[in-house]
């Protein structure tokens, strides 16, 4: 059986997401509401009804029911470190391709350009649902993963504990 050292589960939950998501969802659904429920076409030059139902389909239960399930999952246990970012990355890093780590503070729109699965600049890449604090995974392919925590303290702790070492940020 094995044994789980950490586990995390982080959800997409800031303020301005939201409201990134709402005002887009807000605008189609008024179009849709005067367009295909009063049948009075929306604009000088209006979408094909087919189009509306799309966008709406798309903007007011899509994206709310991608944002609503998504989630960033990071366990580390007997096999590794596992990075569960639902329902998009399913991986493990084994301990073996770890040669260091970094529990550090850093910043998400700078390194990364925001967050999610997000790729920085050279072999940097980053596993992050909010926040600043996370763990840095050194990889022997030189390559390095950024795994955003708000429990970054207690991910570097179970890293520890398999022998991986800490070091400075690169």
């Amino acid at each position: 059986m094995t044994t789980v050292d950490f586990r995390e589960e982080q959800r997409i939950d800031m303020w301005w997401v939201r409201l990134a998501v709402l005002i887009p969802a807000a605008v189609i659904l008024s179009i849709f509401v005067q367009q295909i429920v009063l049948g009075k076409p929306y604009g000088p030059h209006p979408a094909p009804n087919w189009l509306v139902w799309l966008l709406a389909a798309i903007l007011c239960v899509g994206v709310p029911a991608l944002i609503w399930v998504m989630r960033l999952t990071v366990t580390v246990s007997d096999a590794g470190v596992h990075i569960r970012y639902y329902p998009f990355v399913n991986r493990t890093i084994p301990f073996e391709d770890i040669h260091g780590f970094c529990a550090r503070s850093y910043r998400p729109i700078r390194e990364f350009g925001g967050w999610g699965i997000r790729t920085g600049l050279g072999k940097k890449m980053a596993y992050n649902a909010r926040g600043n604090l996370g763990v840095e995974l050194y990889l022997r392919d030189t390559k390095s993963i950024m795994i955003g925590s708000q429990q970054h303290q207690a991910l570097a702790a179970a890293l520890r504990k398999h022998g991986i070492p800490e070091q400075s940020p690169h």
